[in-house]
C-alpha cells in the first residue's frame, strides 16, 4: 500500500513538475513575443531626386530619402525601387537597379554611424532611368508627369532605428526637389526686347581672372524649346561646356544657351523650313549682343557659335547673315539646305572658321546636301580653316552601354553631338574645342576678296589735280548715299538684315506637315533610339 501511495506521489510530483515547465515556457514564449513587438517600428518619409546629364540626355542616378527616425546598416539588398513614369505610349513601370545604398548626409554624401537620410544610388542608360517624355502635340521635350520613385523594404531585409526593427516602411511616392548638379552652375534670365520675340536662355559665368574671356554660344535642337532651361541644358549634354576639361582649353569661357520658345526652324507658320527662314533669327542675335554688352568682360573678338540640329541651322543662320560678328562657328548635323546659300552670302564667310559635325548614316538630316557640299563648296573659294569630323554612325565610346549582343550601344545615327561633347570630333591632329579656344576675330580689313568698298578720300588741295581748264566739271565728292560703306555693328537696333521680317510670335497653333511631325519628333535629343523594351 505503501508503495502505491508513493508511486502516486511520485507521478503527481512528476506531472505538477512537467505541467510548470510548459506553463512556465509557454510564458516565456508569449513575453518573448510581446518584446519583439515591442522592438517593432514603423518608418516614414520624403524622397528628393538626382538628375544628371548624360550623352543621351538626363538620367536619375539617386533618390536622396529623409525619416522621420535615425537608421543605420544600409546596403543595396535593404531596398526595392520601381521607376513609374508617363512614356510616350503611356504610363511605363521599370524595376530600378540599385547600385548602392548607405546612411548620408541630406545632400547625398555618405556619413558614418546613423542619419536620418539615407541615399539610394540607380543604374542608368540610354534606355532607363530619362526623365523627359518627349510630346507630339508640342514637339518638345518636358518633365515627365508623372514620374516617381516607390521606395520599399526589399524582402528578408532589415534596417534598424537604434536596437529597433523597422518593420514597415512608408515612402511618400511623389519626390519633394529635383536636383541637377551637373548643370546649377547655369542662372535663368528671360529676354525681352520691344519688338522682339521673348526668350529664356541660361548662362554660365567663368571666375574673374583680370582678364577678357570668350563666350561659347550653344542652341539647342528641336525637342528643347519651350520655357524652362533644364530642357535645354539636359536634353543634350550641355554640362560638359563647364566642366574643367573644357572650360580649362579656353582658360575659362562664358556659355550663354538660349531657348527657342518653339523651334529655330519655326518659319512662323509652324511649318519647319531649311532655306534660312526663321521667326527667332533678329530676336535671337539682338539677344546675344544684349548679353555681350551687358559684361565688358567677354572677349568680342572670341564669340563662338554652335549647335546641334535645328541649332546647327540657327548657326548657320546667324553666321551667314552677321559674317562679322562671330570668331568661329561649329555647327552639328546642320539641315540648312546648301542650295539655299548664295554665292554671295558664302564669300562672306570665306574667312570664318567652321567646324562642320555629322554622320553619314544621319536618315534625318541629309549630310551630302547640307555640311558636305557646304563644306566643299567653302574650301573651293579658298577657306583654308574648314574643319569637318565625319561618323558612320554614332555608338557609345563609354563602354558602360552596350547591345545584347555585347557590341557597343548605338545610338541614333543623328545625334552626332554625343562626339563633340565627350571631344571625341577630330581633324588631322586638332580637336574640336582645343582648336574652337585658338580661334580670333578676322577684323573686315582683312577679308580682302569680300570686303565692302571703301569710301575714297575727300578731294582736296593735296591728292587731286585740278583742271586747267574752269568750264571742265570737276568731279562731284563721294556721298555717302551712293558709296557703301561698311556696316558696324549696332547693339541696339533690331536689323532687319539678321531677320525673316516678321515681327509676329510664333503660330504654335497652325498645323503642322507630316514631314515635319516625323523630322520634329525624332529630332528631340532626349527621346531614347528605340522605345524601352517592356520586359
Amino acid at each position: 500500500m505503501l508503495n502505491k501511495k508513493l508511486k502516486r506521489l511520485v507521478c503527481a510530483t512528476v506531472t505538477s513538475m512537467m505541467l510548470f515547465s510548459t506553463v512556465t515556457a509557454f510564458a516565456d514564449e508569449l513575453g518573448s513575443g510581446e518584446q519583439v513587438t515591442a522592438k517593432s517600428i514603423s518608418v516614414t518619409g520624403t524622397y528628393d531626386i538626382i538628375v544628371r546629364g548624360f550623352d543621351w540626355g538626363p538620367g536619375v542616378t539617386q533618390a536622396v530619402i529623409t525619416l522621420d527616425n535615425e537608421v543605420s546598416d544600409v546596403n543595396k539588398d535593404t531596398f526595392k525601387v520601381k521607376e513609374t513614369k508617363q512614356g510616350m505610349a503611356g504610363i511605363e513601370e521599370t524595376e530600378r537597379i540599385i547600385l548602392n545604398a548607405y546612411v548620408s548626409d541630406e545632400n547625398g554624401n555618405r556619413v558614418e554611424g546613423v542619419s536620418k537620410n539615407v541615399t539610394i544610388e540607380l543604374a542608368v542608360g540610354p534606355e532607363v532611368g530619362n526623365p523627359f517624355v518627349f510630346s507630339f502635340e508640342t514637339f518638345a521635350n518636358s518633365w515627365a508627369d508623372p514620374y516617381y520613385l516607390n521606395v520599399t523594404l526589399a524582402n528578408d531585409s532589415k534596417l534598424k532605428v537604434g536596437d529597433k526593427v523597422v518593420d514597415e516602411l512608408n515612402i511618400r511616392s511623389e519626390y519633394v526637389n529635383r536636383k541637377t548638379p551637373t548643370v546649377d552652375a547655369f542662372k535663368e534670365e528671360t529676354y525681352a526686347a520691344e519688338g522682339d520675340i521673348s526668350m529664356k536662355y541660361a548662362h554660365y559665368s567663368p571666375e574673374f581672372d583680370n582678364k577678357k574671356n570668350p563666350l561659347i554660344i550653344w542652341l539647342h535642337g528641336a525637342g528643347e524649346g519651350g520655357s524652362d532651361t533644364l530642357i535645354t541644358t539636359l536634353g543634350n549634354e550641355v554640362g560638359e561646356l563647364i566642366t574643367p576639361e573644357i572650360q580649362d582649353k579656353f582658360g575659362g569661357a562664358y556659355v550663354l544657351t538660349p531657348q527657342s520658345p518653339t523651334m529655330w526652324m519655326d518659319s512662323g507658320s509652324g511649318e519647319m523650313d531649311s532655306t534660312g527662314k526663321t521667326i527667332y533669327a533678329g530676336s535671337l542675335m539682338n539677344l546675344i549682343k544684349s548679353y555681350v554688352n551687358s559684361s565688358e568682360d567677354i572677349d568680342t573678338n572670341r564669340i563662338y557659335v554652335g549647335g546641334c540640329s535645328n541649332g546647327g541651322y540657327m548657326t548657320m543662320k546667324l553666321i551667314l547673315d552677321n559674317p562679322e560678328y562671330f570668331a568661329a562657328a561649329y555647327p552639328i548635323c546642320e539641315p540648312y539646305s546648301d542650295a539655299a546659300i548664295t554665292d554671295k552670302q558664302l564669300e562672306g564667310i570665306e574667312n570664318l572658321p567652321i567646324w562642320f559635325t555629322y554622320a553619314l548614316g544621319d536618315e534625318l538630316v541629309d549630310s551630302y546636301s547640307t555640311s558636305i557640299a557646304t563644306a566643299k563648296r567653302l574650301k573651293a573659294i579658298g577657306n583654308k580653316n574648314v574643319k569637318i569630323s565625319e561618323f558612320e554612325k554614332v555608338i557609345d565610346t563609354s563602354g558602360l552601354y552596350k547591345n545584347e549582343d555585347g557590341s557597343p550601344y548605338e545610338y541614333n545615327a543623328h545625334w552626332s553631338w554625343i562626339y563633340a561633347f565627350n571631344d571625341e570630333c577630330v581633324d588631322g591632329d586638332d580637336s574640336l574645342w582645343s582648336w574652337l579656344s585658338e580661334q580670333e576675330k578676322v577684323q573686315l580689313t582683312q577679308l580682302e576678296p569680300s570686303k565692302p568698298m571703301e569710301k575714297p578720300e575727300k578731294p582736296g588741295d593735296d591728292n587731286i589735280e585740278k583742271p586747267g581748264d574752269d568750264n571742265i566739271e570737276k568731279p562731284e565728292e563721294p556721298s555717302d548715299d551712293v558709296i557703301e560703306k561698311p556696316e558696324e555693328p549696332d547693339n541696339n537696333r533690331n536689323d532687319s538684315s539678321i531677320s525673316t521680317g516678321k515681327d509676329e510670335l510664333p503660330n504654335t497653333g497652325a498645323p503642322i506637315s507630316s514631314m515635319s511631325v516625323v523630322i520634329m519628333g525624332v529630332l528631340s535629343t532626349a527621346v531614347g533610339i528605340r522605345m524601352r523594351k517592356r520586359r
